[in-house]
């Protein structure tokens, strides 16, 4: 699904430069569930953040299923974030004013799904994470196990081809993580969807099929 060549990434400021990413290479397989992990500035958000099209790199290249990333157009690179990658972060960045099904109803809407179309997958998905009973609910009114669930739900809405998660359970307690990380392993065997997780965590990265180590901006340890 990915091929990572030589990718660097070089931030530069008045108290000097850091390299968040040096000369890394990697493949990532349709249908793998790949676990990244490393200290703090070790790079493993940087290279999701890359792989997701948000930051353009300094050097080397993403391909994403035969197709150079950062060759794309800005308005194609707007079409691979909305409708490939769905993106699972820490802070859940759902919108306090809407309730959990309309949270997870405006990605779909956005790329103008009729509203009773939405409306029936959003449903779909709040029940697959165990919410359906809650969709009426703000998020204020909800867990935080509940709302990292309700992200989850609405990175799938427009049915993306991989799954990108920075840190799905850095805000949770050790039962709720085991819940968030459990779904979204569920995803990646049951449905094969290719699962990117960045992650602190050795436990929560025993739950990848793969296992990659940071440090520095380069790749330390591979765990296949």
């Amino acid at each position: 699904m990915f091929a990572i060549e030589k990718l660097s990434k070089i931030y530069t400021s008045q108290h000097g430069t850091v390299r968040a990413l040096d000369n890394i290479s990697l493949t990532v397989e349709r249908g793998s569930f790949l676990a990244v992990t490393g200290g703090s500035g070790s790079g493993k958000t940087t290279l999701l953040l890359t792989l997701g099209g948000l930051i353009r790199p300094t050097g080397g290249t993403v391909s994403f299923l035969g197709k150079t990333l950062y060759s794309m157009s800005e308005p194609e690179l707007a079409e691979y974030r909305n409708r490939r990658v769905g993106f699972v972060l820490q802070t859940f960045n759902l919108i306090p004013y809407l309730t959990a099904i309309e949270n997870v109803m405006l990605p779909m809407i956005f790329n103008s799904v009729r509203d009773g179309a939405a409306q029936s997958v959003a449903e779909e998905l709040l029940d697959k994470v165990g919410l359906r009973d809650r969709q009426e609910h703000l998020p204020r009114e909800l867990s935080v196990g509940q709302q990292q669930r309700v992200a989850i739900a609405r990175a799938l809405a427009n049915s993306p081809d991989v799954i990108l998660a920075d840190e799905p359970t850095g805000n949770l307690d050790p039962s709720l993580s085991l819940e968030v990380l459990r779904i979204l392993k569920e995803l990646n065997e049951k449905e094969r969807r290719t699962v990117i997780l960045v992650t602190h965590s050795p436990e929560a990265a025993k739950f990848g099929c793969r296992q990659l180590r940071l440090k520095d901006g380069r790749i330390q340890d591979r765990l296949e």
